[in-house]
């Protein structure tokens, strides 16, 4: 701004630049007031509230309250429009302070006005402080201001918005009371909040109300009402309003798309869901996520694969993770396995990612088509890289197809049970493949599900990660070292080595003097329990799984074998191991060369401490699980008036992060150390697992100290 030669600028003339330039932006604002300093001409109260006028537009709050308090250093009389302004500005939600500006204006003895109180009332609403909006509205009268439409519409929408009904219909009744006539604000409001309390008749009513006032209906008042016939269940009724929007000339938008067609998906009329989904100009994730809902529920699995490609291909819709779950539960219900597997490779490389709900619908699919096994494995151990952990809905699936799926294999994985059966065959086993499956599902159930460690998932995923072990041996340097029966061996001692687990140790059946531990003379306790009860249960159903017609290997060497194997499951040994499994790999440039039944103890001995191996959330949930065992025993020790070891002892156990880092440093680091050797780059991402569960253990343990 500049001055005309004879012209001196005065305040009056910056008042009105001020003025001038609020219908642009408040950084012009700014500028005006710069020049007046530099033209050493001080501000009055109407340039100031000019300005704060512009801040408030500009939505620059924290300015406006900064000009308001300068405003008293420059001995400026602040007046009833500067404070409004200021209570203004801080309407986008900032409702503690325009609460502070009203306590100023009664202090400075500053006349408070209906516009005060508005501002104030609709900062509330905006901050979702209904209780402090209905105080304002009440404050009024009596300070004699009259509460004026906007302010009560402020106040039924903070009441709506925080699902008061009783409270906005209240106020919606002293409207006739106070003679305002209802806006559309007002109705918009008290429809909402009966949509809300799921009040769609009532929501109804008011809309009907609607057509006897001048005050026209709008695309938000039919959506609210719509959507409250959507929570009711009444398809009908929203259909109809959903068709009254067109004829209004209204242009329906996306939440009334998505309100219809949930409504229609909800009630079971899918088709019409449909109908409505390709007429929409609008398709969202929440539309396409209804209408898929709706194919998969009415069990149209092939219609809800056309449907997704359609919305990726032809709406592009981002789809969201929960749209591409439902997708792979049609896949699941519809034995559509491939497509499954493809669904979860597209939403691998989607920056959400599958998810639990994704890779158990994945492995379901797979798991209920026999020739689709090798899938299973192979997405069991994609969680795991993925760091996903699976729940026991996983490794239900996973168990359920080791023990049923026996098809012809083929190129690549084999599946456990097939493996067995061919071992079983190659044998020429006496065992029937119905008693053999019967027999692993009574093994099974001979795990206590209550345990929080020892118990079924915990055998599951042994057995899982002694196959995988053993797998990628077979196909690296042991490439034709094991034969079938290995297998069989392998798996069978897997699945068995803690059937029947009490969730204390052997030592507490030892020192209480269990019958168990006197049976078996205060040796392996648990371990000769298990194997006793695991043959035992052959014996009682009948299962010849290792009788055969062979003239080798026999029957009792296998047994033999099987014993060994969960007899060095047993801590107890577990340095006698590690130490003769280092000197084995040292001697054994041939890697051929290994004693065999040594190799297969250490096999299952490593899966079965094996969850460090794991993913940081799985390796930390059977950390917390066997955690949890440790004290109990801990607790019964104490019942019983033993000293439990400071470890089991609840109140002076060191810090889990403390106890896990040792366990894994000292204990499961030089076991890994030979396999690791042996399995040579299949070790890979054990070896990464087991390192950055150390780290973040460490990173736990930093703190504490």
């Amino acid at each position: 701004m500049s001055s005309e030669r004879g012209h001196q600028l005065d305040v009056i003339s910056f008042s009105s630049a001020i003025s001038s330039e609020m219908g642009h932006t408040w950084q012009s604002t700014l500028e005006v007031l710069v020049t007046m300093r530099f033209a050493s001409v001080l501000p009055n109260v109407f340039s100031c509230s000019a300005a704060m006028s512009s801040l408030e537009k500009g939505n620059q709050w924290q300015l406006s309250l900064t000009m308001l308090d300068s405003m008293g250093l420059q001995t400026i009389q602040a007046n009833t429009v500067t404070f409004n302004a200021a209570i203004s500005s801080c309407e986008q939600g900032h409702w503690r302070e325009t609460l502070v500006l009203l306590e100023k204006m009664h202090l400075r003895s500053i006349e408070k006005d209906v516009v005060s109180f508005s501002a104030a009332i609709s900062s509330c609403e905006k901050a979702g402080q209904w209780q402090c909006a209905l105080s304002l509205l009440e404050a009024m009268p009596r300070i004699r201001i009259h509460p004026n439409i906007i302010s009560f519409s402020a106040t039924m929408s903070a009441c709506a918005g925080a699902n008061q009904l009783e409270a906005a219909l209240r106020l919606f009744q002293i409207l006739a009371v106070k003679k305002l006539q209802p806006n559309v604000i007002t109705f918009g409001a008290v429809i909402n909040a009966c949509e809300k309390a799921g009040q769609w008749q009532l929501a109804l009513s008011f809309l009907s109300a609607m057509s006897q006032t001048r005050v026209r209906r709008n695309e938000f008042i039919y959506n609210s009402a719509i959507s409250s016939c959507e929570k009711g269940g009444h398809w009908q009724m929203a259909l109809g309003l959903f068709t009254m929007i067109t004829e209004k000339s209204l242009q329906p938008d996306v939440i009334s798309y998505n309100a219809v067609i949930s409504t229609c998906e909800l009630t079971g009329h899918w088709c019409l869901a449909l109908r409505l989904l390709q007429t929409a100009g609008l398709v969202t994730t929440v539309t396409a996520g209804a209408a898929l809902s709706a194919t998969v529920r009415r069990g149209e699995w092939s219609l809800a694969g056309q449907l997704l490609d359609a919305l990726v291909f032809e709406h592009r819709v981002d789809i969201s993770r929960v749209c591409w779950n439902v997708a792979l539960s049609s896949c699941e219900k519809g034995h559509g396995w491939h497509h499954a597997l493809q669904i979860l490779d597209t939403l691998d490389q989607d920056s959400t990612g599958p998810d639990l709900i994704s890779y158990n619908a994945a492995i379901a699919s797979c798991e209920s088509v026999m020739r689709a096994w090798p899938h299973v494995l192979g997405l069991f151990h994609q969680m795991s890289i993925s760091e996903v952990q699976p729940d026991v809905l996983t490794h239900s699936s996973v168990i359920t197809s080791f023990v049923e799926r026996a098809s012809e294999s083929r190129r690549g994985s084999r599946p456990p049970l097939q493996s067995v059966r061919r071992s079983l065959e190659a044998m020429e086993t006496k065992a029937r493949m119905q008693k053999v499956q019967e027999y692993v599902r009574a093994v099974e159930a001979g795990y206590h599900r209550a345990n929080p460690y020892h118990n079924n998932a915990h055998a599951a995923e042994v057995t899982l990660m002694t196959y995988q072990i053993w797998s990628y041996l077979s196909a690296g340097s042991f490439k034709g070292y094991f034969e079938q029966v290995d297998l069989l061996v392998v798996l069978l001692a897997a699945a068995i080595h803690d059937i029947g687990h009490p969730a204390t140790n052997n030592d507490f059946l030892v020192k209480t003097k269990t019958e168990l531990a006197l049976r078996y003379h205060d040796t392996a306790v648990l371990e000769n329990f298990h194997l006793a009860t695991a043959f035992e249960l052959m014996r009682s159903r009948s299962v010849s799984m290792l009788d055969h017609n062979l003239p080798s290997p026999p029957v009792t060497s296998l047994r033999r074998r099987i014993v060994e194997i969960v007899l060095a499951t047993d801590m107890a040994v577990h340095k006698k191991q590690v130490d003769e499994m280092v000197r084995l790999v040292e001697r054994n440039v041939n890697r051929q060369e290994i004693d065999k039944r040594t190799l297969e103890q250490y096999i299952v001995h490593t899966a079965d401490v094996g969850h460090p191996f794991r993913p940081v959330p799985q390796h930390h949930e059977w950390a917390r699980r066997v955690n949890e065992e440790f004290l109990a025993q801990g607790d019964r020790e104490k019942e019983l008036g033993f000293t439990p070891i400071e470890m089991f002892d609840r109140d002076k156990a060191p810090p889990l992060p403390k106890n896990q880092l040792g366990f894994l440093q000292f204990v499961i680091q030089p076991l890994w150390k030979p396999m690791e050797a042996l399995l040579d780059s299949k070790a890979r991402p054990a070896s990464l697992f087991l390192h950055r569960n150390i780290k973040v253990w460490q990173e736990e343990l930093e703190p504490e100290a």
